[in-house]
């Protein structure tokens, strides 16, 4: 009985002893990042708390002009109105690769949406990459000028430096404006399996030369602003073919403007396009070409922002190539001003210009709910149709 007693006496001296050496521990304090980073530096997971914050940026524009290496499980919180920028004037990279279980994580001291302003990569460095990040509570002014959309992470081409970045299972989420913006010629390297959640506008906006690193594997449909990727109204003038991939949960693409293909687009079948007011989206000579090409079940489609007659132009081929098509397309809304002089309003139009003769065979798509005819075609055209479902047009189904 005494050795008993003794025995649970003594194990109430050691669990007193270890929980005052857990309270005895030191409070390891988070390391100031308030000057430019000018030489090569390795972040550290320097709190072995998963919590708790390694490195706290305090100067308002936090250049990068050497290489910056961030390990796994180090988080960087910002104070408000800072980020860290890669300037295009230096030569600085980002490598910041985490795990599945050491995310690497780059965040507001307040969790409010736009307290801090993001990231920045405006450096050519192929090097330049993000895996296992989240990036959230950004947004807070443009990272590039007033001129530039509000993000989480910015890339951009500024001057004739093209900003480059890998970017594989990240998160961008809480932003006051988008997760991720891609400006102009600036470049995805490869884009896989990320997450955009709770982004107060769209999660993500690129330009039409970066659409084809997009693919099903990332997810835009948690609660954003607009659950889909918007696309910036340029050019689109590729080496080879490119293709424009439907994005996983019914996410759909947002065109801003009006996009001109002077190359070859291939887009897959259950892609959703909306159209913003006024967009024409072109085909063109000399090497242009859209192929569209659905399924019975998976049919893409091609409507306005909004849900009437006339918010958006719509299509025209130019082009004499012979891979124009569209296939299972639902063509919705459009008509909503000229394609091209010498057509009349229409969802579709074929018109040929400057000798090149205007082809595009178009079967079983349904074109409906236009402000003038489904199809226009020109003189001089090659057309070949079957199977099409004319709706709704205030202007016939075809004009000639």
């Amino acid at each position: 009985m005494n050795f008993f007693k003794l025995s649970i006496y003594s194990i109430l001296i050691i669990s007193t002893l270890l929980v005052s050496c857990t309270k005895d521990e030191p409070v390891i304090e988070p390391t100031k990042l308030d000057k430019d980073i000018t030489t090569d530096m390795i972040l550290t997971n320097i709190n072995p708390d998963p919590s708790a914050i390694d490195y706290i940026v305090s100067k308002e524009n936090l250049n990068v002009t050497a290489k910056l290496i961030i390990e796994p499980g180090v988080t960087i919180a910002f104070e408000a109105n800072t980020g860290l920028y890669l300037p295009y004037t230096g030569k600085g990279s980002i490598i910041s690769k985490g795990t599945t279980s050491l995310p690497i994580v780059f965040t507001g001291m307040t969790k409010t949406p736009g307290f801090w302003n993001g990231i920045l990569i405006a450096t050519a460095d192929t090097n330049n990459a993000f895996e296992q990040c989240t990036f959230e509570y950004a947004g807070g002014k443009g990272l590039f000028g007033s001129g530039n959309p509000l993000c989480n992470v910015l890339i951009a081409k500024v001057g004739t430096v093209i900003g480059k970045v890998n970017i594989r299972n990240c998160t961008f989420q809480h932003s006051k404006g988008m997760g991720l913006c891609v400006t102009n010629e600036a470049e995805l390297l490869s884009f896989e399996s990320n997450a955009f959640i709770s982004n107060e506008l769209a999660p993500m906006q690129v330009p039409p030369s970066e659409v084809d690193m997009i693919n099903s594997t990332s997810s835009f449909s948690n609660g954003n602003g607009y659950n889909g990727v918007e696309i910036i109204g340029q050019n689109l003038e590729q080496l080879a073919e490119v293709k424009w991939n439907k994005l996983s949960n019914a996410s759909s693409y947002k065109i801003l403007g009006s996009i001109t293909v002077l190359s070859g687009l291939d887009i897959q079948p259950g892609a959703i396009f909306d159209m913003e007011t006024g967009v024409l989206f072109r085909a063109t000579f000399p090497k242009g070409y859209i192929k569209a090409v659905g399924t019975g079940t998976d049919k893409i489609t091609f409507k306005g922002v909004k849900a009437s007659k006339g918010s958006w132009k719509g299509i025209l081929f130019t082009t004499s190539d012979l891979n124009n098509e569209l296939s299972h397309c639902i063509i919705s809304g459009g008509g909503g001003g000229s394609l091209i002089t010498g057509l009349s309003l229409a969802n579709i139009g074929v018109f040929t210009q400057s000798g090149n003769v205007g082809k595009l065979k178009i079967n079983n798509c349904t074109i409906e709910n236009g402000a003038g005819c489904g199809l226009s075609i020109g003189a001089n055209t090659a057309v070949v149709q079957s199977g099409n479902t004319f709706l709704n047009l205030t202007g016939g189904d075809v004009c000639n």
